[in-house]
């Protein structure tokens, strides 16, 4: 709350979209409350649920609802309606994906463009719960809802492919090309995911890598947690930017 108010005590664009987003979320929450009739009172006053409530105008906060089928309707449509239908997904059945589903999603995903060809991208697929539990333990993202989480994938980049220092952030370039390939490719086969972060300390990527058993070599990129979804989820709407606040044009 702090940074949005700060946001405009400093005098930034308040129609820019991701602040009144942040605006819209908040003030979803304080609608929430006054429904289920919580007082909030002790951590926020009158004066600051009317702030952002006066930013929030337009735009919806919050969460969608989707079960099973409406969220899997356009993944074998055209690429429009297939690619604002991938959301990150964190509540997962216990229906495990098997061997032969993983490897057409990484047949699939492989298509990705890289620099030279050079298809530096690894894949470990672990379906082994403890093994899941540790994993998500190092990672720390998704702890309220980690017990869902059955099987993941943890992408690597092998820097042996490239050939010099003027490459090193290649690695983070073709590795971020082929998660979010590899994330259409679970899309396009009714698996639910979602990517979780991996900007960790050397001592727990070292942790990570002896856990797994990674070579040297390879840089991890991303940990991917995957699965078919519950009957019925929601989503968080994570408001996409305007295409005027991410395209430049030079005439």
């Amino acid at each position: 709350m702090n940074y949005l108010k700060l946001w405009v005590v400093r005098g930034y664009d308040v129609n820019n979209s991701q602040f009144r987003s942040g605006c819209a979320v908040l003030k979803k929450y304080f609608d929430y409350h006054a429904e289920t009739g919580q007082e909030i009172n002790d951590i926020i006053s009158d004066n600051e649920i009317e702030f952002f409530s006066r930013y929030s105008e337009g735009q919806e906060g919050g969460t969608i609802s989707f079960n099973c089928k409406d969220y899997f309707s356009s993944s074998h449509s055209g690429f429009n309606e297939f690619s604002v239908s991938r959301h990150s997904v964190r509540h997962f059945s216990a229906e495990s994906i098997d061997y032969t589903t993983i490897k057409r999603v990484i047949s699939l995903a492989g298509n990705a463009p890289s620099v030279c060809n050079r298809q530096g991208w690894q894949v470990t697929f672990i379906t082994r719960k403890s093994l899941v539990d540790e994993v998500l333990l190092i990672q720390s993202g998704l702890n309220s809802t980690s017990e869902s989480v059955k099987q993941l994938l943890v992408v690597t980049v092998n820097r042996g492919v490239f050939v010099s220092v003027t490459e090193w952030y290649q690695v983070f370039i073709d590795g971020g090309i082929f998660v979010q390939n590899l994330l259409y490719a679970l899309h396009f086969h009714e698996i639910a995911a979602v990517a979780l972060n991996w900007s960790k300390h050397y001592f727990l990527d070292k942790k990570l890598r002896k856990l797994i058993g990674l070579d040297p070599s390879e840089k991890v990129i991303s940990v991917i947690a995957i699965g078919y979804p519950i009957e019925e989820f929601s989503v968080p709407r994570s408001k996409r930017k305007d295409v005027s606040e991410i395209l430049k044009i030079i005439d």
